[in-house]
């Protein structure tokens, strides 16, 4: 569908390639010395990905050309880096969003990183999204700007509309007749869409940028189909742009595709327009200010079909030329340019049969000076790449039988007895053990010992290594059939503890074991590839976190603790706790004595029948010591008891919310900016939220409401400054409608209306907290979603905006319904702490690296708990954060002190291909980026693959390397 040209070899003759839609693939064309080209290569974008747009760049700053495209029915964007010689390797992939459809790709700096960074149309989602590059040829997941719904995006362009040296976006919005333009603020972040519009049923379908009237300022040239014309849109110094002129293609032309450049010498654009019913190229020269004049129309063939273009000195005679991708026939087809706005008869090269050739793209692929031709097979799911020069074939190198074996099954070399003779450990597989085998000095091997590794754990691989940094090598296995790898943990004499053994999941069929530093921590990690769920996984070396229950409060018979909330409530430096008892009406104030223990509570009433529901504290009357609000469900209220600085507190003064309001969670902060603390209120049965402004003598303002939406029934509500501007924003869960929504503060005691984001169908949100869960300086939101059992994190965009929530599942019918946010393991991470209200326990998600998360561990609160709230704090001082959680059910509460501990935690699970069987695996430095990576042979895919490691314990790309058909690696 879509064509460019570059030199892709630096042969300084003009390469071309193409996108093949049909073939989902691309070719590349590289150009001959004597004007031909040859179809040099395929590379593969997936089955049914349907190629639709390709672009150029150098994306890992190797000084080579690299080939960024778009899958249309694959939902992903691929990258093929360049080497040398004008190849290419397998395709790193990346998710531009379910039903996405990507149509157009382009390349500039959006961030100021001098790296470059990817930008594509998503057709069918309606929105622009950007990759980050980090200039080693990954890139970071995208970030989406919506374009108006239906708008259906067709193309992209680049241009600095406003004069601030910042890479500017605009877009064709083909179902909305219109360009939208996005401003860039210079940090990755844009503004919101500004649109101009091309007319009614004009369908724009392509873009471009540049100075068509010689003032310095970028203009916009855009394609509209059905209205047969092409529009000019002159730009100002502001950003701003003139109204259309439009320049007939004539009627039922239907114009596809456009490029510019100068194409007669007089240092004036001019514009080529794809005619794709009429197979012909139609030329407007341009005059220098603005305006054009239409020329003649250029013949592409017969049975072709003219979907996109590129415009290069394909022969070296100082003239463009006008290189075409064919979406019938599927050829690329060249008109020679004389240098006068007229072209020659068009010459064709042919590629695969049944291609459909959507893009095209230029450069040199293999440094050999001349211009080679990239290409979409988008029929074939494929690239094609054309060289102007010189072939390179690859030579398959020799195998070798290794004979059978049947029940020793892996082998490992290692000095266990540290006599500096090396030794061997055979996994048997037969016989579910390890045999060492002590080396001496005369290569013999008489001293061998068997150690078990389990009844029916049927080894297949070993590992070794320094677990757990004595200087004494230590041993790995996978356990097959038990679904588990074991550590043998080594006395340096050749004997070993008994194992300590970690799950690999139900169905996994670990077959192979490696052992790295996948996180640059000084600690030893295991990755495992896994047969039966055809996926790799890494067990990262990790201090956990881990907790242990201390002691259990009986809070009395029908008392139902609910909730719970922490803080110095008597002022001698140590955590206390406050428990609300919804089903006794009344409060319960722990004090602590500083070793995790807890004195007698002192017990409050809150009036017959009130139901009380939510804690919170805080100084409202700035006496420098902490106060409590509670919120009464059936009573409709808030109470407020004033602390005395010594664990005691008031008599509580009520703030009605409203008749029949049902107020559940609270948040404190200032809102008003007038350093007295307010109360926000989430009130379910009448959807809306109450803010109370403080006085600052512990008294407050009548309750001001806003709208949570229909039906929304809002459970929780958190406080921060979401947007950076030094005024505090309020996040609320809306349980009935199954999103959060955002008020903005405006830092005077009014808030902005609502935005809303999903948190999924019937998710059900119960809780709602902030933290920054990928340290980029930026607050995220976290959700607990009790009807989908999972949390969901929606991650910052610095400017107010969010990701969609990207969600981390805690574990079947675990409902969670309350969240607690800290670092539990010290790492500098953000962790989450959840009570699952269905699953009887509390989980804690270890923060990763950037925004990902461990597998959840969990803590049991006992048999039919039902634990529905959660807080943390140091209850001990010992540096470590504690836990304590109310359980409704058994009228208790359970205090878990923090301690640390080292395990091995399950990162994130790679898939190695449905059928891949994956059956080895081993670690290196495969791109020289002194990061570990993986490689995996796939026993039923016939390829090996290499995950490229991020030094964080998590991969950014992969590459896929064929064995040939029938090898079975």
């Amino acid at each position: 569908w879509y064509v460019a040209v570059g030199d892709l070899n630096n042969d300084n003759q003009s390469d071309l390639a193409i996108a093949n839609y049909g073939t989902s693939s691309i070719a590349l064309f590289l150009k001959y010395d004597n004007d031909s080209f040859k179809i040099q290569n395929t590379y593969s974008t997936r089955d049914s990905s349907r190629p639709q747009s390709i672009v150029v760049g150098d994306f890992n700053d190797d000084g080579q050309v690299d080939i960024a495209v778009t899958n249309y029915q694959g939902n992903t964007i691929n990258i093929f880096l360049g080497y040398a010689n004008g190849m290419f390797s397998s395709p790193w992939i990346y998710s531009t969003g379910t039903f996405s459809s990507p149509l157009s790709i382009k390349t500039g700096d959006f961030n100021n990183d001098n790296q470059l960074d990817i930008v594509v149309t998503n057709s069918w989602t309606g929105n622009i999204g950007i990759f980050f590059g980090y200039g080693n040829g990954t890139f970071k997941p995208q970030i989406i700007y919506s374009t108006g719904s239906n708008s259906q995006p067709y193309d992209v362009a680049i241009g600095d509309f406003n004069n601030d040296n910042r890479s500017d976006i605009a877009v064709a919005n083909y179902q909305n007749n219109n360009v939208g333009i996005f401003l860039n603020y210079g940090d990755g972040n844009f503004s919101n869409q500004i649109i101009y519009s091309t007319g009614s049923g004009s369908g724009p379908r392509f873009i471009a940028v540049a100075d068509f009237n010689n003032d310095s300022q970028p203009d916009i040239m855009v394609v509209n189909q059905w209205n047969n014309n092409i529009g000019i849109f002159i730009g100002y110094y502001n950003a701003t742009f003139s109204n259309q002129t439009t320049y007939s293609t004539r009627k039922g032309t239907a114009p596809y595709y456009a490029t510019v450049g100068d194409l007669n010498g007089d240092n004036r654009l001019d514009i080529v327009v794809l005619l794709y019913d009429n197979r012909a190229a139609l030329v407007f020269l341009g005059y220098g200010d603005g305006a054009f004049s239409r020329q003649d129309a250029f013949s592409t063939g017969s049975n072709t079909a003219p979907f996109s273009c590129a415009i290069a000195d394909m022969n070296n005679d100082k003239y463009l030329d006008i290189i075409i991708s064919d979406c019938d026939a599927g050829k690329v087809i060249i008109l020679v340019g004389y240098g006068n706005g007229s072209f020659a008869n068009e010459q064709s090269y042919s590629t695969i049969d049944n291609s459909c050739l959507k893009s095209v793209a230029i450069s040199d692929f293999n440094n050999d000076s001349v211009l080679d031709i990239v290409v979409t097979n988008s029929n074939n799911d494929m690239i094609g790449i054309m060289l102007g020069s010189i072939y390179t074939n690859g030579v398959r190198e020799n195998t070798y039988s290794t004979g059978t074996s049947p029940h020793p099954r892996a082998i490992s070399l290692g000095d266990f007895n540290n006599d500096a003779q090396l030794d061997i450990v055979l996994a048997n597989y037969g016989s579910d053990s390890l045999e060492i085998l002590l080396g001496y000095k005369n290569g013999s091997f008489p001293m061998q010992t068997k150690i078990s590794t389990g009844s029916l754990s049927v080894p297949t691989s070993t590992g070794v290594g320094d677990f757990n940094n004595d200087s004494i090598l230590d041993i790995i296995i996978s356990n097959s059939y038990a679904e588990n790898i074991g550590i043998f943990l080594g006395f340096g004499n050749g004997s070993f503890e008994v194992p300590q053994t970690y799950s690999t999941g139900i169905g996994s069929i670990p077959q192979s074991v490696a052992v790295g530093d996948f996180n640059n921590d000084k600690q030893l990690d295991i990755a495992v590839a896994s047969t039966g769920t055809d996926s790799t996984f890494v067990l990262l070396q990790y201090n956990s976190g881990t907790f242990r229950k201390q002691i259990s409060y009986d809070t009395g018979i029908d008392s139902t603790p609910w909730s719970v909330s922490t803080g110095d409530l008597n002022n001698d430096g140590w955590a206390d706790f406050i428990i609300v008892y919804s089903g006794i009406d009344s409060l319960g104030v722990y004090l602590g004595v500083g070793n995790g223990s807890f004195l007698s509570p002192t017990i409050y009433f809150t009036g017959s029948s009130w139901y009380p529901w939510g804690v919170s504290v805080a100084d409202f009357n700035k006496d420098n010591h902490l106060d409590i609000v509670v919120s009464y469900y059936w009573y409709s209220s808030i109470g407020i008891f004033l602390g005395l600085g010594n664990g005691t507190f008031s008599n509580q003064t009520t703030y009605s919310t409203g008749t029949y309001s049902g107020p559940n969670s609270m948040a404190t902060g200032d809102l008003n900016n007038n350093s007295r603390v307010d109360i926000v209120v989430a009130n379910a049965f009448y959807n809306y939220i109450s803010i109370f402004y403080g006085n600052g003598d512990g008294t407050f303002s009548n309750m001001i409401t806003y709208s949570t939406g229909y039906n929304s029934d809002p459970l929780s509500v958190a406080i921060a400054d979401l947007d950076h501007n030094s005024r505090l924003d309020i996040v609320v869960a809306n349980y009935g409608s199954s999103n959060i929504c955002i008020f903005f503060g405006y830092g005077n005691s009014t808030f902005s209306e609502p935005v809303f984001y999903s948190t999924g169908q019937r998710s059900l949100p119960e809780w709602v907290s902030i933290g920054d869960f990928n340290n980029d300086a930026r607050l995220d939101i976290v959700v607990a979603n009790f009807g989908t059992d999972n949390v969901g994190v929606f991650f910052g965009n610095n400017n107010g905006t969010f990701s969609q929530q990207m969600l981390f599942s805690t574990g079947t019918d675990s409902t969670p319904s309350s969240l607690a946010i800290g670092d539990f393991n010290n790492d500098n991470q953000l962790d989450i702490g959840l009570a699952s209200f269905g699953n009887n326990n509390f989980g804690i998600l270890l923060g990763c690296f950037n925004g990902t998360f461990f597998s959840q561990l969990t803590y049991s609160t006992g048999d039919k708990s039902q634990p529905n709230s959660i807080a943390t704090v140091d209850f001990n001082n010992d540096g470590l954060l504690d836990i304590v959680v109310p359980n409704s059910a058994t009228d208790s509460v359970d205090i878990f002190l923090g301690y640390a501990k080292k395990t091995f935690l399950n990162a994130a699970s790679y898939s190695t291909g449905l059928s891949s069987q994956p059956i080895s695996i081993a670690t290196a430095d495969f791109n020289n980026d002194t990061l570990l990576d993986i490689v995996i042979a796939n026993n039923g895919t016939d390829n090996i693959m290499i995950l490229f490691g991020s030094g964080y314990g998590t991969f950014v790309g992969q590459k896929v390397f064929l064995t040939g058909n029938g090898s079975h690696p």
